[in-house]
């Protein structure tokens, strides 16, 4: 691992530029948080995944590009991809997770930053990383630190300043603007196409970009961003001191009309050891927090647990429950895994029947991966299934209609750190089994409408 001095010193030159237009001070280059962001962007090229880290140390930029010949991405090129959301940004409002890249760019409070690339190995495609500190898009806190435009106008970067062919920041009177008002609840935006996601460039390559950490993937009704902490806590009903995992998650739902980001929070209590759901704790039962291994690992399970419930109820299908049994059968199949170092599947029996199982070898930065991130990417091979026949295979289906199988009642969890640095074998054990041949039209349902 190379720190990419001169990709380091665009990527700030050309943020200090732009933070510069809304009166932000420049940031300064890190050189530790540049080490971070050069490992995290060679992990994802090497095991071709897009996906943040679910750090919530650091503010995260990601940016992607693929071509047929050979992949490239400038550090300006990158800094505008993210500054461009500025175009549907509205000054007057908290919480615009939609337009996270933007907004993490000139966050006032943000003073470092690093960045890293790297070129997956066939050369079509070259991740690009942004880390910041400290970080950005916290929660009611956008509207202090994302100001508008210090001459009341927005730069709006175009296709070709992305796609390299303007080297410098146009002209004042070549900006296509859009009038800012102080405190205006509305405003009038520019027609200026804007790359978006899998979008063609000019040039024929194709850009993408990844939601920081607080701000994943906008789909509506959609969980961006999932966090948990492990409390201890003394009952008033019951003597010792006790465990209990609290899961906070935030949710993007554009309005219809407006394009407007509707962005809600749910908080949920659940206890450690059962997962059983909780009411809200006082505050004055709570002890403290932990964070030591244990800890971690049981606020893993519930993150699991509660999201695989959380798209079960999106298709009317009943809750999971949490089985120690299970989890312990997942813990030693997981750890059996990283002496094969190979992500296979058991074919164990459990109860006189086949175990279900989902398994996973993925990125996960200090041990740490969120139960959204993990079973979010399954659950979106539902965009491949057809609800209204049975499926010749469940190769690319398999994941998604396990997680939401109606026969299946229980669930354990595991994860056990790989020998290689920041990834993780991941087993989730089903009971009863689900992708029973001739049973998905029966256990399969499909998404309740509103």
């Amino acid at each position: 691992m190379a720190l990419n001095h001169v990709l380091n010193n665009e990527c700030i030159r050309e943020h200090n530029i732009l933070r510069a237009l809304h009166g932000c001070a420049p940031l300064q280059m890190d050189v530790l948080l540049a080490s971070k962001a050069q490992i995290y962007a060679e992990q994802l090229a090497k095991l071709d995944q897009f996906e943040n880290d679910q750090s919530n140390d650091y503010g995260e930029n990601l940016a992607i590009r693929t071509s047929s010949g050979v992949a490239k991405l400038t550090g300006r090129q990158a800094t505008l991809m993210w500054y461009s959301e500025i175009a549907n940004y509205d000054f007057s409002k908290e919480n615009q997770l939609s337009c996270g890249h933007f907004s993490q760019v000139v966050w006032k409070s943000t003073t470092h930053a690093g960045f890293g690339c790297a070129v997956k190995e066939d050369g079509h495609k070259i991740y690009l990383v942004g880390i910041y500190l400290p970080p950005g898009n916290y929660k009611d806190e956008w509207v202090e630190n994302v100001p508008p435009p210090l001459n009341g106008r927005k730069y709006l970067p175009s296709d070709d300043d992305i796609n390299g062919l303007i080297r410098g920041m146009p002209p004042p009177d070549k900006i296509e603007e859009e009038i800012v008002e102080e405190n205006s609840a509305e405003m009038v935006t520019a027609a200026v196409p804007q790359n978006k996601p899998d979008e063609r460039t000019a040039d024929g390559e194709r850009a993408e970009v990844k939601r920081p950490s607080v701000s994943r993937a906008i789909v509506p009704q959609e969980c961006v961003q999932q966090e948990s902490r492990v409390a201890e806590v003394r009952f008033s009903w019951k003597n010792g001191i006790w465990r209990v995992i609290s899961i906070t998650e935030w949710f993007s739902a554009p309005a219809s009309e407006s394009g407007e980001d509707k962005g809600t929070s749910v908080h949920t209590w659940y206890e450690a050891k059962t997962g059983n759901v909780l009411q809200m704790l006082p505050e004055d039962e709570i002890v403290g927090y932990v964070s030591d291994d244990e800890a971690q690992l049981e606020a893993f399970r519930c993150e699991v647990l509660h999201t695989h419930n959380r798209y079960r109820k999106m298709h009317a299908t009943p809750p999971l429950i949490r089985s120690t049994e299970l989890d312990e059968l997942a813990q030693i199949w997981a750890t059996q895994l990283r002496e094969n170092k190979e992500p296979t599947y058991s074919e164990w029996q459990f109860e006189n029947q086949p175990l279900g199982e989902n398994v996973s070898y993925r990125i996960a930065v200090n041990n740490r991966i969120s139960g959204q991130t993990l079973v979010g990417k399954w659950y979106k091979e539902s965009q491949n299934y057809d609800y209204t026949r049975e499926p010749e295979s469940a190769k690319k289906v398999g994941h998604f209609t396990q997680m939401i199988w109606k026969n299946t009642k229980q669930l354990g969890v595991a994860m056990v750190p790989s020998d290689e640095p920041n990834k993780a074998y991941i087993v989730c054990f089903y009971h009863p089994p689900g992708n029973a041949k001739e049973q998905f039209v029966h256990n399969v349902l499909p998404p309740v409408t509103d």
